[in-house]
């Protein structure tokens, strides 16, 4: 039992820097997207899905 409870826990941690790396990646989206070539640009707007609602 107690080792479960560690195996959360050490879930729980994961989870939680997995979500910092994606809120860096998300705050830094504008200017990585604005340093790529055009035709990178334009296959990474091919994967946004067309009706997008934030």
């Amino acid at each position: 039992m107690l080792r479960e409870i560690e195996r959360h826990g050490e879930a729980e941690e994961s989870y939680t820097e997995d979500g910092m790396r994606l809120l860096a990646l998300a705050r830094n989206t504008r200017q990585l997207f604005a340093r790529q070539a055009p035709r990178e640009k334009k296959r990474l707007l091919s994967l946004v899905p067309v009706e997008l609602r934030v």
